[in-house]
């Protein structure tokens, strides 16, 4: 029987975009970010939880935002504080789907060595 691959060291490296009105708009930071958001109801906690600045936070929403032409946040004064469009809640739903089935396909397949970059 002829071996498929006579490769010995194999690692595949897979990384997931979020595109918007063909553009990309991020990856997984920016699905962290708006996970880290949802759950704090507050682009500065999520800042904090996540490890960057605020400023660097707001950044990225913005960003992603004007490329997608999309909107992700909305923000209120008072206890209602920051919260995501549909269209956000989607982006995570879909993001992590597709991580999901990956991995699963990954494991299927039985590779073992293989790295999602971030």
């Amino acid at each position: 029987m002829k071996k498929w691959c006579n490769i010995v060291a194999l690692k595949v490296l897979l990384k997931i975009y979020v595109r918007s009105n063909d553009k990309i708009i991020g990856s997984r930071g920016l699905v962290k970010l708006l996970e880290a958001i949802e759950k704090n109801h507050s682009i500065n906690k999520a800042a904090e939880e996540l490890g960057i600045t605020y400023r660097k936070a707001w950044s990225r929403i913005r960003a992603a935002e004007k490329r997608g032409k999309i909107k992700l946040i909305t923000t209120a004064r008072g206890k209602k504080g920051t919260t995501l469009t549909k269209e956000a809640r989607d982006i995570i739903k879909l993001y992590n789907k597709i991580h999901d089935d990956l991995v699963d396909a990954l494991k299927k397949a039985r590779l073992t060595r293989y790295t999602i970059v971030e």
